[in-house]
């Protein structure tokens, strides 16, 4: 070993005993959960539910962060036909064990609530031996949970903790749409398959897109047939699943890069977030100039129901701007989750080409009197002829310039942009198009967005 990568292990111990829960933390939280299990076993007794109660998640194999916790009780019934039956009846009744709660949904609904400070899930599940067994992703659980407690000790455990805190400040945490980013359970199965932080870092930087990792006895070959994915992480207990296909590409891409910077110049502040603080105003103003927002109120939908359908929003509009000739470089979208949205395009110019080439049918073929009559007279084609033995107009557009185009065209055209199912009425009832001064505007009213559009612009 030597004396640079001496110095890296001494850091990482550090950070490792800094993110490890304290004993009294420890004491305090299992006093907690206890308290919970207790209350959840005497309504089921009270009320002859048919569930036996179990734990999953980080708590339940230890690896869970002081910042990062939430423990998931299960309620593990013997069909999904006792869930359908009961399960949203049966949760009524642990409602009243927490201080304020809210209804989910996953594959089956649930609820989640906070008990003295502690946020609990309460999961209805369906109890099975093996992922042979029809199930959904919440079902299969339990089996993760097991698995991972077969195959850690302390050490990894500290070594698991270690990459979730490295995700978690670089806002690469988590498998909902919003992030894209890394699952706990997929944490946990890259530190099982590599043994050590480092020994994780130093492998993902020679990572090609559709990376495969194996961790039980798979075929490759039969893993490249089935998933196409940026990272291939299969589940060791359900080998027709990719634990790593929430992923993205571009989150993929920023994980190496931050593993490269970090190697390079390895530091504490890439595993604890660092406080945003807003750019000046007049900073902002500088930056924006090739940029356009568009502000939208949401449905009232499940949050990760409402990341997807803005994310697929995102896309549409992108790809409409792109189809009518202007040059996207970025497209991002914020929401407060609560009842507003925005949609943020970067330009690479706001004109597009004052003239649209339209492609005719062959010279002599069917189509051609058609495509003659349509365009050979029309005033707005400044040229008509034929290339490549093809004929073609060459139009002169309407509105080459984005904000004229924006202004005319974007409601109106609404219907041939893919937005989300809910999204579109939102979208036909209101919608506001900023540029300049109109983004400062919405900059300085909201710190949060403020905080997000300060990342993106750093």
């Amino acid at each position: 070993m030597n004396i640079e990568e001496e110095s890296l292990n001494t850091l990482l111990a550090k950070i490792k005993e800094r993110i490890k829960p304290s004993r009294e933390l420890t004491a305090k939280v299992d006093g907690l959960v206890n308290e919970v299990k207790t209350l959840i076993c005497k309504i089921v007794e009270e009320n002859n539910i048919p569930v036996e109660i179990t734990l999953t998640g980080s708590y339940a194999k230890g690896t869970w962060l002081p910042q990062k916790l939430e423990v998931d009780v299960f309620l593990m019934y013997n069909s999904k036909k006792d869930i359908a039956n009961r399960g949203v009846t049966d949760l009524e009744y642990f409602k009243k064990i927490f201080e304020h709660w809210e209804d989910r949904h996953a594959q089956h609904p649930y609820i989640s609530g906070v008990y003295k400070g502690l946020s609990i899930d309460i999961v209805p599940a369906v109890k099975i031996r093996d992922s042979t067994e029809k199930v959904t992703a919440v079902d299969r659980s339990p089996l993760h949970t097991k698995y991972v407690l077969s195959k850690v000790n302390d050490e990894m455990k500290g070594e698991i903790r270690l990459l979730k805190s490295f995700l978690i400040a670089q806002k690469l945490y988590g498998a909902e749409i919003k992030t894209k980013g890394f699952s706990g359970y997929l944490c946990e199965l890259l530190i099982i398959y590599y043994k050590k932080f480092l020994n994780l870092l130093k492998h993902c930087l020679s990572w090609r897109e559709g990376e495969i990792i194996i961790l039980e006895d798979v075929k490759p070959e039969d893993v490249k047939k089935q998933f196409t994915d940026p990272l291939i992480v299969i589940d060791p207990v359900d080998y027709n699943r990719n634990v790593a296909s929430p992923v993205g590409k571009e989150t993929l891409q920023k994980f190496i890069k931050t593993v490269r910077e970090f190697l390079e110049k390895p530091s504490e502040r890439f595993f604890f977030p660092v406080e945003v603080t807003p750019l000046k105003p007049e900073e902002v103003k500088n930056r924006v100039k090739n940029m356009f927002f568009i502000i939208t109120k949401i449905p009232k939908i499940p949050v990760d129901n409402l990341w997807g359908q803005l994310h697929r929003s995102l896309n549409g509009i992108k790809k409409f701007l792109e189809l009518n000739g202007f040059e996207v470089e970025a497209a991002y979208v914020w929401s407060n989750e609560k009842n507003e949205s925005v949609f943020i395009f970067k330009m690479r110019k706001f004109l597009r080409d004052e003239t649209e080439k339209k492609l005719g049918p062959p010279v002599n073929t069917i189509g051609e009197r058609e495509f003659r009559e349509k365009y050979e007279s029309n005033k707005r084609v400044k040229a008509f002829y034929i290339e490549d033995g093809r004929w073609v107009a060459l139009i002169r557009r309407e509105d080459y310039d984005l904000k004229n185009f924006l202004k005319n065209k974007f409601k109106n055209k609404l219907e041939m942009i893919s937005l989300g199912k809910n999204l579109r009425s939102v979208f036909q009832a209101s919608f506001e198009i900023l540029f300049e001064d109109e983004i400062l505007a919405k900059y300085v009213e909201n710190k949060d967005f403020a905080k997000f559009l300060t990342e993106l612009l750093s």
